[in-house]
């Protein structure tokens, strides 16, 4: 995302609404708010969980969270706009779809 605002605002300096446009940037990092720390959180609390019934718990409250994300990147227009920016390849949906599928695989046989 940083290289991707960086980008962004270096190729458009010469623009007469140069502040607009670097304000707007920050419109990036909107994502996360949906992709926060919850999960990151709910497997800490997993790896930490001294019962196993408490572990498969808290997997199953990780995938519930893993798939909200999934939806989220398949279905939010920000991630499809970042994806085809124009200023810098990246392969977001790609990217954190593979990695999040990967994860809801591990917690499914958790």
């Amino acid at each position: 995302m940083q290289k991707l605002e960086a980008k962004i605002v270096a190729d458009c300096q010469g623009e007469s609404d140069i502040a607009d446009i670097q304000a707007g940037t920050k419109n990036l990092y909107t994502l996360l708010e949906v992709l926060d720390e919850r999960l990151i959180d709910k497997l800490d609390e997993a790896l930490n969980a001294t019962e196993a019934a408490q572990r498969q718990r808290l997997h199953l409250q990780a995938r519930e969270i893993v798939d909200e994300y999934i939806e989220f990147i398949d279905t939010d227009d920000l991630v499809a706009d970042i994806d085809s920016n124009g200023f810098v390849d990246v392969a977001v949906r790609s990217t954190l779809t593979r990695t999040l599928n990967a994860l809801a695989s591990k917690l499914a046989a958790a």
